[in-house]
């Protein structure tokens, strides 16, 4: 029988269309919102360390593309940069259902909008950090975080 955070985990996998093969251990802090949790005998920090690596891998991921593409202007990118801002994050989020997959504190009965960006931002830090910039981006695509202008 799978323990609660298996369940989320897997739940996961499957909204990102990403299976962590080697570790588990990523997408579990990226899910952790909570203070103190444990996984496999280990503490688990929260993801909000691991959402400033997603945060950054994922402009960075957009900004390649964006250099990428003849006559884009800077105008453009400050248009493009605004898929990771933190209302859409947790748009995106509670779109593809990411919220039944957080990890809560004790007592905490919903996921706010900013746990939400974050532990998106987390997960993409996670992905990166198990499959690299291509897997990035095809989870990033897959959640629509890739604008139109650079398709």
């Amino acid at each position: 029988m799978a323990t609660m955070v298996e369940q989320k985990v897997s739940r996961a996998e499957e909204r990102l269309g990403f299976t962590f093969t080697v570790d588990k251990g990523p997408c579990v802090e990226s899910l952790n919102t909570a203070g103190l949790t444990f996984y496999q005998g280990q503490r688990v920090r929260k993801n909000n360390v691991l959402a400033v690596h997603g945060d950054i891998q994922a402009a960075a991921y957009l900004s390649t593309l964006w250099i990428g593409k003849d006559g884009l202007t800077k105008g453009q990118w400050t248009e493009i940069r605004k898929l990771l801002a933190n209302e859409n994050l947790a748009q995106v989020g509670v779109a593809h259902g990411l919220e039944e997959c957080v990890i809560l504190n004790h007592g905490t009965t919903q996921v706010s909008g900013g746990m939400m960006a974050t532990t998106v931002e987390a997960l993409l830090g996670a992905v990166h950090l198990a499959g690299g910039s291509e897997a990035l981006g095809r989870v990033m695509a897959r959640l629509g975080l890739i604008h139109n202008l650079l398709t």
